[in-house]
């Protein structure tokens, strides 16, 4: 059931890859793979993986896809086809380069870890940019089972960014207050239109420019 191969890297030395395929008939149910630089340490890791795969149930725990909160975000920037934009792009590369939250595995992620990762965010942050950050990482959360197969808890996710909302973390822009009046607007548009006869206009009358 499980292989090693010795492969050699381009510095001369050494590496082993221990390769598991399990095969119902002729068909390929299962297989998975790892690399180390010793002999001795595959041989202990695939010996100790067939007997995990042998265990009842143990096959079927294997075929649950787990992977890192920043692994999912790494797939989702460069496998979504029609693009998601340069922001979103540099804040989940940002999730999985500054923050903790990306190294939890995705079975193990829980709303309480949402909740922790926008609190740390809102620290020199506004509510409006944490808000974005959440977004963007739920986006690539929500793809990831359907999609990929991974084993997360998207209601955990959910309720993760709905907790930091009501903590006030979390949220929309500040809304102005009131509309410019239309003398405003005027001069705005004079300034912008004109700056110099707008700024001699007002020398003439005396006042600041």
């Amino acid at each position: 059931m499980g292989t090693i191969i010795e492969r050699r890297r381009k510095d001369g030395t050494a590496s082993y890859r221990a390769q598991i395929v399990i095969k119902q008939g002729s068909k390929i149910v299962h297989q998975e793979s790892s690399s180390f630089d010793r002999r001795t340490t595959a041989a202990s890791w695939l010996k100790k993986r067939e007997k995990e795969l042998k265990a009842p149930g143990g096959l079927a725990a294997a075929k649950v896809r787990t992977g890192t909160i920043g692994e999912i975000g790494r797939r989702y920037v460069s496998e979504k086809r029609d693009g998601i934009g340069k922001t979103k792009a540099q804040v989940l590369r940002s999730i999985e380069r500054d923050f903790s939250i990306s190294d939890i595995r995705s079975d193990e992620l829980c709303s309480e870890d949402i909740a922790t990762f926008a609190r740390t965010l809102s620290e020199g942050r506004a509510p409006s940019t944490v808000q974005n950050y959440l977004s963007h990482l739920s986006a690539a959360l929500d793809l990831a089972g359907p999609a990929w197969g991974y084993d997360i808890d998207r209601n955990a996710v959910g309720d993760g960014v709905k907790a930091s909302r009501q903590l006030g973390i979390a949220g929309k822009s500040n809304q102005r207050d009131r509309r410019p009046t239309l003398d405003e607007l005027d001069a705005l548009l004079q300034h912008f239109i004109d700056p110099i006869r707008y700024r001699e206009s007002y020398s003439r009358k005396g006042e600041p420019h």
